[in-house]
């Protein structure tokens, strides 16, 4: 039996887990594998039902029959289902008026800040605007 694959954690769509951190740690297995008869994109295909959890897995069934085709098409509906533009605007809101806590070490407070960025890659905050 050869090496185990790393595994994302699935997602079941709460309101607490990030969809970007679940789609880099997949993508990142999907560039491990390499198959000369499949294309990435297929590869992406085929593996991401088996990233999701339960809810996540029936939300994604219920699109995947009817109109998505591309690995596009699959990120794009699943950001705007899992990560919509309330979510967007409340984390941007939340970066803007992000403040150290009374009691909390400059490094906590950092290093909290930084998490937050993590967890919204696409921001759009330039890097005068982040400090």
């Amino acid at each position: 039996m050869g090496p185990q694959q790393p595994q994302p954690q699935p997602i079941h769509g709460s309101k607490h887990q990030g969809p970007h951190a679940h789609l880099t740690r997949f993508l990142q297995l999907c560039v491990s594998i390499r198959l000369s008869s499949i294309n990435d994109e297929h590869i992406k295909l085929l593996l991401f039902p088996f990233s999701l959890g339960e809810s996540a897995t029936d939300w994604l069934n219920l699109h995947l029959h009817h109109s998505l085709t591309t690995w596009e098409e699959v990120m794009d509906k699943f950001f705007n289902h899992f990560f919509p533009e309330s979510r967007v605007k409340a984390i941007k809101e939340h970066i803007v008026n992000f403040k150290q806590a009374p009691t909390e070490l400059l490094f906590d407070t950092w290093e909290r800040y930084k998490a937050l960025l993590r967890s919204f890659p696409s921001h759009g905050y330039n890097q005068f605007m982040k400090i």
